[in-house]
């Protein structure tokens, strides 16, 4: 990406979802382009498995449901999306891998679920894996990041990076290449052939970052992305957030990354920003 970037605040045009961390948002093309947002925790409410929608031209909330196997209520989690063309219309699976219960301890359910969701339907969850019938599986973690992406031999693929277990902070990357030190909390976001992975925090010292890396999935290689100042300075530093890519549009469409809520070591947060590539 030629352009460089600069942080833009959200304003929405309704309620928002609650102050939380540790949820997931995902977005999903179409004629109007939607963030999904799924679980999360707060002090007040405790662990969710609440789905909302927001939409990106009217800037609106809305709560959904859905039905089949849903997932346990869960926080630190992530998500990956897999959108086709079909002759219903758009479809999109938004991947689950576990995340975090109560007291930062990872899920005992392990197990790869899908949200299905053609067009602007209700969805469908589906169990796609089970830990105890498999043999090559991720064990169990909370802060990972989760994103999907299509290789130059038009294969789809599942990428998990980092998170924690039994408060170790992992450098797992489930596909070859280069890893970065050991991190949980962050977010990773996928944009054409690169993943772009943002804060988070680690715990033998602890630290929490606000700073954007990038890996190229084509060559396996890393960079550290420069960002413009602008007058809001960005979310600063955040643990357990969301994010996702999207397309936002004013006079010429444009790629972005969309980050929602999460924490720094000052509080919680459910303030939205843009990351706006220019192009």
């Amino acid at each position: 990406m030629s352009a460089v970037p600069v942080w833009i605040p959200v304003v929405t045009t309704d309620l928002a979802p609650s102050p939380r961390v540790g949820n997931s948002l995902t977005y999903i093309s179409g004629k109007v382009g939607r963030l999904i947002l799924f679980g999360g925790a707060n002090h007040e409410e405790g662990v969710s498995d609440e789905l909302f929608e927001f939409n990106i031209e009217t800037y609106k909330w809305e709560e959904i449901l859905v039905k089949g196997k849903q997932p346990c209520v869960r926080t630190i989690n992530s998500c990956g999306v897999i959108s086709k063309e079909t002759n219903k219309g758009t479809r999109s699976r938004i991947y689950v891998f576990a995340g975090g219960g109560a007291s930062d301890v990872p899920v005992v359910d392990a197990g790869m679920y899908c949200l299905d969701i053609v067009n602007s339907e209700s969805g469908m969850w589906i169990q796609l894996s089970d830990p105890n019938k498999s043999i090559e599986h991720p064990i169990s973690r909370l802060g990972h990041s989760t994103i999907s992406y299509c290789t130059s031999e038009d294969k789809w693929k599942i990428v998990v990076f980092g998170g924690m277990n039994q408060f170790e902070d992992l450098n797992e990357l489930w596909i070859s290449g280069h890893i970065p030190s050991p991190r949980s909390a962050h977010s990773a976001t996928l944009i054409l052939n690169e993943m772009f992975v943002f804060g988070g925090m680690c715990h033998k010292n602890p630290a929490a970052f606000d700073d954007i890396y990038i890996l190229d999935l084509e060559n396996q290689s890393w960079k550290k992305l420069e960002i413009v100042p602008s007058t809001s300075n960005g979310p600063g530093l955040r643990i357990d957030h969301s994010a996702t890519s999207c397309i936002i549009s004013d006079s010429v469409q444009k790629n972005a990354i969309c980050i929602f809520g999460g924490m720094d070591f000052q509080g919680m947060y459910n303030d939205m920003y843009f990351l706006n590539f220019g192009k």
